[in-house]
């Protein structure tokens, strides 16, 4: 029979085993390695201590190496953790019956029970000798009848609470409802077990009444004031609640949790774990200096505390003391140095100090380490992409996919990241494996769609927009794609009803008035368009769009004046198009206003010398003398060949050019036209090659040259157009074409006397100024850049592209003296807000970086890397600058952009 004695040893081991339990909640404990599998093993139960599995791995481990002994001490540790583990007391049950131990016990004990069936303590003493064996079932069952025999016995049904509270495999049921009835049954008996009380929290806690839980404490403390494990758990309790508390219940919560601290640090002035937790108190009241003095003195009283170096490490961050902050944490961690949570800290405070590559050590550090970590993997992946390492970022992204694939913000990122950089491929492969998983995620689904058509498949494009639209029919941008792909790919009779269904949802949509009024253009359905683009112009009066389309429509129609009204409005609204100066100079020419339109083709020509359509009407609107000398005697034949073609009217063209008597190279000249304005460049036919060997008249020459020119002879191009030269002598334009020939040639030096011979007649001629500045650049001619540049400003104040690159010269002009930093500064900050360009921010970056503002030259250039476009061969670039910039020496040239 077990005596009353035996009775209170039990009682009093469950006690010790709990103080053992709680204790290691703060401070841990520390396995050291053995080889690579048992660290891993060891490294597991360190990080999840009641995770029974970690337990059950390593002694499985242990016991295949037959080192029964520790396996013991392992299958023990983990009962103190987890008094109540079905799988641990059954490894332990099994190695017992496996080595021949407690079967002696347990024939005494059933023998003993045949002889005193109705013996309860027997009873009780064989439950608990199975609970040892890991036979729970058994032991409830012996429990029970010890309770039919005595339904009192308080230690009995302090046992059964035991048994049914300990943990069971998720797929088994809980007992913790009946462990907890059991224990209260067992209150009702004897209310002052202060123990009971303790098990009764804990219970409640389990089942998420924190009340009831703190309740249950307050009983134990009452009846133990001066327990400092009950004081303890109490704290605990209080600080759960107060983390979980509402802002009107926080002020009592927080009090209650005062009062107890200082009960205790009167009962323990030298206890740290007191001063420890009344320092992170004061801490949750932002009483910095109260919690340092207290962790603080925790610390010398235990300096082997780390839960308490790592808390006062947390009140330096919220001071931002970083430094202070660094140091805490470091020292936590020479006594826990696999602290997780710790460790992220470190990074963290490393980043706020700007030492990044320390940082990124100690994130790649715990990414080797321990279980992939969303937090780690988010601030790893913004760190490599700070410091510009952004193929490392881009994996570490991919890597946290592999764990969590379908966590939306590491995909957002990526697929940001690769469409930054147009990397439209790589784009949709990852969203193609998360809708793999998530296929009703139409945002994801139209965004394949938008990467395909792309990456020029239209048709695999429709295929995913349709599937998007399938799970979302409201989805208006998915709609506007998928139409939008519809006319691309001639599916004109399906466009045209998604169109009409898209206005009867969006009456007023602008995208969709002009996508349907240019398919009723193309339809030559000139009523139904007019009717559409006078809706969309009422309703968006400013259009570009709608407004250009009305020009298309009234050229067609031949309405010449209405034609032209449009196309000054455009012009007004956008006076650098050359297109547009273009359509003006052309109804012009046919309302017969020729100095106009003659002015309006002169500044097309200004804005993109290589229109070829331009060029042909300026041919055209020259006198007749300057005409015959460009085209020779066939100058009457030609010409109505030649407005045929400038008219846009391709079928009327054709004719005229099969038509027309002329030689079989003069007639290869037209079609070739006729094909590159159809733009069905493809069909050119060059027979032969070069032509500089026949006298033809210098247009002939002047459009072979073109055409070699568009075809990528460029070397054939340059010898056509110097025989025009050489014809022409004091045609300026044919030196704006032998200008650009040569700068793709590389013939800086010919492309500089060319493009300067231009300038001296057209001085306003913008591309062609604007290309010789970047000449003179190549040439080092850096003076005679910044005068051009100086010039086209006065012209064009609010170009951004010339802006940054005149900053860029005076920022870092190899001849110091003509360095200006003031101007260089204004001048870059002036084309960002015109435009945020990657080049644009860089140059901003450049000018703080010349001012002596490092941190702010980092800090744009960081804004440049991460808010704007540009492609991946820009990121060497990117890198070098950032060091650059670091290392602080203005004197440095910055790195080449290769």
């Amino acid at each position: 029979m077990i005596n009353v004695c035996m009775r209170n040893r039990i009682v009093f081991g469950l006690f010790i085993f709990w103080i053992f339990w709680f204790s290691s909640g703060c401070q841990g404990f520390l396995i050291p390695p053995r080889d690579a599998q048992e660290s891993r093993l060891r490294s597991a139960i360190r990080i999840h201590p009641g995770h029974e599995l970690g337990y059950v791995r390593l002694a499985k481990y242990l016991e295949s190496q037959r080192r029964y002994t520790e396996t013991f001490s392992v299958l023990r540790i983990g009962q103190k953790q987890i008094p109540d583990s079905i799988a641990l007391i059954r490894l332990e049950g099994g190695l017992f019956q496996g080595l021949g131990y407690f079967s002696d016990s347990e024939k005494y004990y059933s023998t003993q029970i045949r002889k005193h069936p109705d013996e309860a303590l027997l009873h009780l003493d064989r439950a608990q000798l199975y609970w040892r064996m890991e036979k729970p079932e058994s032991a409830l069952n012996d429990i029970q009848k010890a309770l039919a025999l005595m339904p009192d016995l308080f230690e009995a049904l302090f046992f059964k609470g035991v048994i049914l509270d300990r943990k069971t495999a998720p797929n088994l049921p809980d007992h913790s409802e009946q462990a907890l009835a059991a224990f209260i049954a067992a209150s009702e008996i004897n209310n002052r077990n202060p123990e009971l009380w303790l098990r009764i929290s804990a219970l409640w806690e389990r089942r998420a009444d924190m009340n009831k839980a703190k309740l249950a404490m307050l009983r134990a403390v009452e009846l133990s004031p001066e327990s400092k494990l009950y004081l303890r758990r109490l704290t605990v309790l209080q600080e759960k609640e107060l983390d979980h508390a509402s802002q009107e219940n926080s002020v009592k919560i927080s009090e209650a949790l005062r009062q107890t601290l200082l009960h205790m640090l009167i009962l323990f002035p030298e206890n740290s774990w007191v001063q420890a937790h009344y320092g992170n108190w004061a801490w949750t009241q932002n009483q910095f200096v109260l919690a340092e003095k207290h962790l603080g003195r925790a610390l010398e009283l235990n300096s082997n505390y780390p839960w308490a170096s790592f808390r006062l490490g947390v009140v330096f961050l919220s001071q931002e003391k970083w430094e202070s902050a660094l140091f805490s944490f470091e020292e936590g961690l020479k006594n826990d140095p696999k602290n997780e949570w710790a460790l992220q800290q470190v990074g963290h405070v490393l980043e706020m100090l700007e030492r990044n590559e320390e940082a990124i050590v100690r994130y790649e550090w715990l990414m080797k380490n321990f279980p992939v970590n969303l937090l780690v993997i988010n601030r790893l992946n913004s760190l490599y992409w700070k410091e510009f390492l952004f193929e490392k970022g881009e994996d570490t992204l991919l890597r946290g996919l592999e764990e969590f694939p379908t966590e939306t913000k590491l995909i957002e990122k990526l697929v940001s990241y690769y469409e930054s950089h147009r990397l439209f491929e790589k784009a949709a492969n990852v969203l193609s494996s998360f809708v793999q998983l998530e296929p009703n995620n139409s945002a994801a689904l139209a965004k394949i769609g938008y990467y395909e058509n792309n990456l020029k498949r239209p048709e695999k494009a429709l295929i995913w927009f349709e599937k998007a639209l399938a799970v979302s029919p409201d989805f208006e941008w998915a709609h506007i794609q998928k139409i939008g792909l519809l006319l691309k790919t001639e599916n004109v009779e399906k466009a045209e009803k998604e169109l009409k269904n898209f206005l009867k949802q969006k009456p007023d949509s602008e995208w969709a008035l002009l996508e349907l009024s240019q398919l009723k253009l193309k339809q030559e359905q000139f009523s139904e368009a007019e009717d559409l683009l006078n809706k969309g112009l009422e309703l968006h009066k400013d259009s570009p769009g709608l407004l250009q389309t009305q020009g298309r429509l009234y050229k067609l129609q031949e309405r010449w004046q209405e034609a032209e009204q449009v196309f000054l409005k455009l012009v007004k609204l956008r006076p650098n198009n050359s297109m547009l100066l273009t359509h003006l100079g052309f109804t012009q020419w046919k309302l017969n206003k020729i100095e106009e339109a003659r002015l309006n083709i002169t500044q097309a020509l200004y804005e993109n010398p290589g229109s070829l359509w331009a060029w042909n009407l300026h041919l055209l609107l020259q006198p007749e003398v300057q005409q015959r000398r460009w085209i020779g005697e066939e100058l009457s034949v030609l010409i109505p060949v030649l407005k045929a073609l400038v008219s846009q009217t391709p079928d009327k063209a054709w004719q005229k050019i099969t038509a027309v008597r002329t030689d079989p190279f003069t007639r290869q000249v037209l079609k070739n036209l006729h094909y590159l304005l159809e733009g069905a460049p493809a069909e050119i036919i060059m027979e032969p090659q070069d032509l500089t060997s026949k006298h033809l008249p210098p247009w002939m020459h002047e459009q072979w040259g073109y055409f070699h020119e568009m075809l990528g002879n460029r070397e054939l191009a340059a010898k056509h157009f110097e025989v025009v030269s050489k014809a022409l002598p004091d045609n300026a334009w044919i030196h704006a074409r032998l200008g650009w020939v040569n700068e793709r040639l590389e013939n800086f030096e010919k492309s500089r006397k060319h493009y300067s011979k231009f300038l001296q007649k057209h001085p306003q001629a913008f591309d062609v100024s604007f290309r010789l500045a970047n000449i003179q650049t190549l040439l080092g001619n850096e003076a005679a850049t910044i005068e051009l540049y100086e010039n086209i400003i006065a012209m064009r104040p609010d170009d951004d592209l010339v802006l940054n690159n005149l900053a860029w010269i005076y920022l870092t002009a190899q001849d110091r003296p003509l360095r200006n930093i003031e101007k260089g500064m204004g001048l870059a900050q002036k084309s960002v807000e015109l435009l945020p360009t990657i080049d644009n921010l860089d140059t901003l970056a450049e000018a703080y970086f010349q001012s002596g503002e490092i941190k702010k030259a980092i800090e744009i250039i960081r804004k440049a890397a991460s808010d704007v476009d540009y492609p991946p061969k820009r990121h060497s670039y990117l890198r070098k600058q950032l060091l650059r910039f670091r290392k602080g020496d203005t004197d440095a040239n910055p790195p080449t952009l290769s």
